[in-house]
């Protein structure tokens, strides 16, 4: 009896560890101009892709390294009425979770986020939404039908 339950033990031990070498994150950071109406105004995000000199230049303004795909990005989010432009800054952006099985999402010192849901699925992706940005209390979803791959 005391050997089956041992054995048992182990067993359940090792499925648990298993499932933690298996898990791993897939969502990443994809190039492009995304376009969102939210309260009525239209939001773009623009995210391009950069040098790791690139990033170091930003000092973290603006400025994300993707633990997925091991790769920078700069993000600029911005909003405009056609006659003036209102920029929002990101300072710092960090993966939460950088060593666990959850989506990597990313928060800057401000509690200002940008979740990535691409996957390398080609579009349409998994989920419709390929960024959630949330920003001073604002919630911005941008999707695949407002997706322009970034001209260089």
């Amino acid at each position: 009896m005391k050997k089956f339950v041992a054995i048992s033990l182990i067993l359940i031990a090792a499925f648990y560890l298993s499932a933690c070498f298996h898990s791993k994150r897939t969502n990443y950071f994809i190039e492009g101009v995304f376009v969102s109406q939210t309260d009525g105004k239209d939001y773009f995000l623009e995210v391009k892709k950069i040098s790791k000199d690139e990033f170091d230049l930003l000092n973290g303004k603006n400025a994300v390294e993707d633990t997925v795909i091991n790769a920078y990005f700069q993000i600029t989010l911005y909003t405009t009425d056609g006659e003036t432009v209102e920029y929002f800054d990101f300072f710092n952006l960090k993966d939460l979770s950088p060593v666990s099985a959850e989506p990597a999402n990313y928060t800057d010192d401000n509690n200002n986020g940008i979740i990535p849901f691409y996957k390398g699925e080609p579009l349409p992706v998994w989920s419709p939404t390929i960024y959630s940005v949330g920003f001073n209390g604002i919630s911005i979803s941008f999707n695949e039908e407002a997706y322009t791959p970034y001209q260089q």
